[in-house]
């Protein structure tokens, strides 16, 4: 196996056993293992299972990037991509459900670098949404108000679509839009 496939092989492995195990609980011998290599195998691309961990995040961090580079170029106007990448987001967490559970899972054990890592996965949204508040000049307390509210929705949507007590179609979307939507009138 290619040095990189090998590293992303490793990362991929991880993922699923960071789901099925907690963060506190994997163990880089069985993601090793996992891969058909050896236990030493992650070391080689790893400094430790702390450093790993961060890679694991980055890895999510980088497929996310990717989607929302897309909208951005996409959609012109900030409230709209504010919208879209919304919707983007809560499909990218129930088109990926080990992403959605390592994303939604709380370890009181990550380090403050690893839950740095962890938060950059939504920091470009939370950074698009405060711009667009500040454009409209939306009162501080309004802005945090709408941005809490806004993150429910799409955790908790991301949530009931990915356990199926909400139906995926384009009619959830649509209603999900409008909502996420009258969220960023100045009230």
């Amino acid at each position: 196996m290619e040095e990189k496939s090998t590293k992303i092989a490793l990362l991929q492995a991880g993922i699923r056993e960071i789901r099925k195990y907690g963060l506190s609980n994997m163990s880089m011998r069985r993601v090793a293992l996992n891969c058909e290599l050896s236990c030493a195998t992650p070391y080689k691309h790893f400094k430790n299972k702390d450093e790993f961990i961060i890679e694991v995040f980055n890895y999510i961090h980088q497929q996310w990037s990717g989607i929302h580079s897309k909208i951005l170029e996409k959609y012109p106007d900030t409230r709209q991509q504010i919208i879209e990448t919304c919707i983007a987001y809560i499909k990218f967490l129930v088109d990926n459900p080990d992403f959605r559970s390592i994303l939604f899972a709380q370890d009181e054990t990550l380090s403050r670098e690893q839950r740095m890592a962890k938060s950059r996965i939504s920091h470009g949204s939370l950074h698009m949404i405060n711009a667009y508040c500040e454009s409209v000049q939306m009162p501080l307390d309004v802005r945090f108000r709408k941005t809490y509210v806004v993150r429910s929705l799409l955790y908790g949507a991301a949530f009931l679509l990915g356990t199926g007590e909400l139906e995926e179609s384009e009619e959830t979307y649509g209603m999900i839009r409008v909502l996420i939507s009258r969220e960023f009138d100045i009230e």
